[in-house]
């Protein structure tokens, strides 16, 4: 019996500011994959769905961008993953950040786990990607097998953000290597420097955008009761399982989310949130889960599992 396959391509742009989706019918196929110089899914993916997608991501609310920094390359930050989804008919769906923390391992923001669910990850949907430092140009795909968030996550005060991912296949590409985490007697200091890498957008002020290829930045850490105070005047709690980082013009943002907060090679923050207004905001810090406080819980997960 012989299979045929019916290829579809299709331009999505943003509609108005809430992000409904057009679709225009892309009329030449030929003419239109002129546009390409490279695919836009990795190649194995496009090899299993023969598909391909011209397409804008498509807003999310809670996902935290590097602003003030510069491009890095990953083979100086090999830890550095992303999540990335499958979405049919709308095309890749990035996620957020994560980071590498075992052979089969990686972390994230929890809240970034709110559009991968069971079925994405059943038919192989969804993946942890390394290797790379342009997300679009894939990588290597890790599928997913199963995620793990934490069972007393919040997501209205976006408490208990952080979350585990198991993969099907091992992180053992060229730059792919686990970093070590902090443990339960780390020491947060006051003002330290420590850096932040994502693919988020360069811009301020809330946007779609992503960048291609991955940046850093370096912030400082803000006194824990300094932060809390600031907050409270936004009616914002900030726990203990939150410590907050910023400087002049440089911040976490949209579409960072789930990456990491890095101090002398080791993990000690995860990008959670941040001010409703706009990043690298004048007086409010960006806001991250505290891993040291979850140091036991991610070794016995990792153990048991």
């Amino acid at each position: 019996m012989k299979s045929f396959y019916i290829v579809f391509i299709f331009q999505l742009c943003l509609h108005d500011t809430w992000s409904r989706v057009k679709l225009i019918k892309i009329k030449n196929l030929t003419q239109e994959l002129q546009h390409y110089n490279a695919p836009l899914l990795p190649r194995k993916i496009f090899a299993n769905k023969l598909i391909r997608y011209k397409a804008t991501l498509r807003l999310r609310k809670t996902i935290q961008r590097i602003i003030g920094g510069q491009p890095t390359d990953i083979k100086y930050h090999p830890y550095v993953a992303f999540l990335l989804q499958i979405h049919f008919p709308l095309g890749l769906d990035f996620r957020g950040g994560a980071v590498i923390i075992g052979e089969y391992w990686a972390v994230t923001a929890a809240h970034c786990f709110k559009y991968i669910d069971d079925p994405y990850i059943k038919q192989e949907l969804a993946f942890v990607c390394g290797n790379t430092s342009n997300w679009k140009l894939g990588g290597n795909e890790h599928h997913i097998i199963k995620i793990f968030k934490h069972e007393r996550y919040n997501a209205t005060e976006l408490d208990y953000d952080i979350g585990l991912v198991k993969v099907k296949e091992p992180f053992n590409g060229k730059y792919e290597k686990s970093i070590k985490w902090a443990s339960r007697n780390y020491k947060y200091v006051d003002n330290a420097h420590a850096i932040v890498l994502g693919w988020g957008s360069t811009r301020p002020i809330h946007d779609t955008s992503i960048q291609d290829n991955l940046r850093f930045v370096a912030v400082r850490l803000v006194n824990q009761e300094e932060c809390k105070k600031r907050y409270s005047r936004e009616d914002t709690v900030v726990t203990s399982r939150m410590f907050c980082a910023f400087d002049k013009g440089k911040d976490a943002c949209s579409f960072d989310s789930g990456g990491p907060l890095i101090r002398n090679k080791v993990l000690i923050g995860i990008v959670s949130w941040g001010p409703h207004s706009q990043c690298a905001h004048s007086t409010l810090p960006g806001v991250y889960t505290r891993v040291s406080i979850f140091d036991e819980p991610i070794r016995k997960k990792i153990k048991t599992k």
